[in-house]
């Protein structure tokens, strides 16, 4: 099985943040992401939930999307966004300052509490209590299974399929 993350790991065992950690420090994936991020105002926590989801060969429904994108929804607009408009005019005045620097960890910090909150959603749906259902087993390879859970992110937001080619190509690139 073609695995997305490199063999020396068991990403199945790795919790959502350090599975995008571990991706993310690709800078094919860091690339693709701001391009989703940048382009199409996609959530990066989003798609990189929906591959942590397919690295445990679990797809996820239109439903399972909205749901976390619902549950989501406050802090990222009131938090992770605001965090990153700042940041980015920071950026343009002085990149090396260190109000920068602190934005980008404070940006980041509020990207992990979501992930973190999107993992415990997952899990708790797993255990049984509402959320997700474990009856989302995929039963391919970790590359369809990925492909399958960025065909359903661009379905919920309308946007063309090919949208996330780069991200899923960039994810499945990783050895």
């Amino acid at each position: 099985m073609q695995g997305l993350v490199s063999h020396d790991t068991d990403a199945s065992g790795l919790s959502l943040w350090q599975f995008c950690l571990q991706v993310y420090s690709d800078k094919a994936v860091a690339q693709a992401c701001l391009n989703a991020q940048d382009d199409y105002n996609l959530d990066v926590c989003l798609l990189l939930f929906a591959a942590w989801l397919a690295s445990r060969e679990r797809k996820i429904s239109n439903g399972e999307v909205e749901q976390v994108v619902d549950a989501c929804q406050y802090w990222r607009q009131s938090t992770v966004l605001p965090l990153r408009s700042q940041r980015q005019r920071c950026k343009e005045n002085d990149p090396k300052s260190w109000e920068y620097a602190a934005l980008k960890r404070l940006e980041q910090q509020a990207e992990k509490e979501q992930l973190e909150f999107m993992e415990s959603l997952y899990l708790a749906g797993t255990e049984g209590d509402s959320g997700f259902t474990d009856m989302n087993a995929a039963s391919g390879m970790e590359a369809e299974t990925l492909a399958e859970n960025l065909l359903t992110i661009t379905r919920q937001f309308s946007l063309d399929s090919s949208v996330l080619d780069a991200f899923g190509e960039a994810i499945v690139g990783i050895r």
